[in-house]
């Protein structure tokens, strides 16, 4: 499958994640794997942004930089702009659109390290699309 494929299908199948049920399994490198499928270049352009991601006992660095993302897990990123630091129900939860960025600071589900702004930036550029954009299941553009 072309790359571009592949991140249409991460997209549309993104669109029906949702939190995770008691028996689920959950891993921090599968849900940093849909962030890359649901990256929204366009609000990119202009970023050049290193977050460390520490979710649970993972470190992963994602790199933003001219519209473009990779992201590695890692002991430690290398020279982060900004860490974020919480479990991955407030990952699932940020990403989900079911825990507002300021109910995450408030309530300390993330602790928040860097550039202001950061988490803001983090959940606007990875968040999962809506269930109602794909409610028929159809692939975007099909």
């Amino acid at each position: 499958m072309r790359a571009a494929g592949a991140s249409t299908l991460g997209r549309w199948g993104a669109a029906f994640l949702g939190e995770p049920r008691a028996k689920d399994a959950s891993r921090a490198g599968w849900y940093v794997l849909s962030m890359l499928a649901t990256f929204r270049p366009e609000l990119a352009a202009q970023l050049d942004e290193t977050f460390e991601l520490r979710v649970d006992d993972d470190v992963f660095e994602i790199l933003v930089a001219s519209g473009k993302v990779a992201a590695e897990q890692v002991p430690a990123a290398r020279s982060p702009d900004s860490t974020l630091a919480l479990d991955v129900e407030g990952l699932i939860g940020l990403l989900a659109g079911s825990l507002p960025v300021p109910e995450a600071i408030e309530t300390k589900r993330v602790r928040v390290e860097g550039r202001a702004g950061a988490l803001e930036r983090f959940v606007e550029l990875f968040r999962w699309p809506e269930l109602e954009n794909s409610r028929e299941g159809a692939l975007p553009g099909t």
